[in-house]
């Protein structure tokens, strides 16, 4: 098992701890979110993982973000730290935006084509 792997938050600032029960208890009760959007069905949700995911040394990577539904629907990023995670959820949701943009002017330029602009069209086959 890693050493100092599980970790919990006081106030932004994530903290190693080598007390399991601590640990439980915070991951149990404590507000984890960094933030969550809801964009038209989309949802965009930054936690605090309390587990170090960098599996192969380095600097812990505790945060993440991830994207439920859409054209984007499971995608990840993770961080170290609540600034880094505060800033990737705001490119994140960014990127939906973006995408429902693009959708939307598609969508309204299919139906643009799909309506007769002055009724001329009638009988011209």
């Amino acid at each position: 098992m890693l050493d100092n792997h599980m970790y919990i938050l006081v106030g932004k600032t994530a903290i190693t701890t080598g007390d399991a029960l601590l640990w439980a208890m915070f991951m149990e009760h404590e507000n984890r979110q960094v933030d969550r959007t809801e964009i038209n069905g989309v949802s965009v949700s930054t936690v605090f993982l309390g587990l170090n995911h960098n599996y192969w040394g380095g600097v812990p990577i505790l945060f993440e973000t991830m994207v439920f539904g859409g054209a984007y629907d499971q995608y990840q990023r993770r961080y170290a730290t609540w600034e880094e995670a505060e800033q990737g959820h705001k490119e994140a949701v960014a990127l939906i935006e973006e995408e429902q943009r693009v959708d939307d002017l598609i969508s309204n330029s299919l139906k643009q084509e799909d309506e007769p602009n002055d009724g001329s069209s009638q009988g011209n086959y």
